[in-house]
């Protein structure tokens, strides 16, 4: 999760400042993280969530950051599950994703765009959205199905 850096830059155990940015590093797995944030960015890390996990964090995100707010993040692109040690030399889970399927569930869960990098290597993909104005829908997570129709106040 990414916000500007407000007055001295202070760092701890679980935040990282970079170039006036203050970037928190948090658990994808919480029901509650925080925020509003500007940005949630996930380089590296959802590929390692579960299908069945990913809505939910999806929905958390969401409901975690401002009206403008933007997703980034990065997923391996193939089928199935499965563990990996290389280059860490220790067991990593992954879970691989068809494009269109992961543009599925990005949109299910309230995300109103997705886009894809066309640059990224071409065994991995990067999916960026805007978040529009929910101020009408339930914010609660779980609600994203309605709150993909609440209109855009840009």
């Amino acid at each position: 999760m990414v916000e500007t850096a407000p007055g001295p830059t202070k760092t701890a155990n679980t935040t990282v400042v970079l170039g006036g940015l203050e970037a928190r590093i948090l658990n994808v797995h919480a029901d509650d993280i925080g925020g509003p944030y500007n940005a949630v960015f996930a380089n590296a890390v959802l590929l390692h969530v579960s299908r069945l996990q990913l809505r939910r964090v999806l929905e958390v995100a969401l409901h975690s950051t401002r009206v403008g707010g933007v997703l980034a993040a990065s997923f391996k692109k193939g089928t199935g599950e499965g563990w990996s040690a290389k280059k860490l030399n220790a067991p990593r889970h992954f879970t691989y994703w068809q494009e269109e399927d992961l543009r599925r569930v990005v949109l299910a869960t309230g995300w109103p765009g997705v886009l894809r990098n066309k640059h990224h290597a071409p065994k991995s993909f990067v999916f960026a959205t805007s978040k529009h104005d929910f101020r009408d829908a339930d914010p609660k997570p779980g609600a994203a199905q309605r709150a993909t129709s609440a209109p855009h106040r840009g």
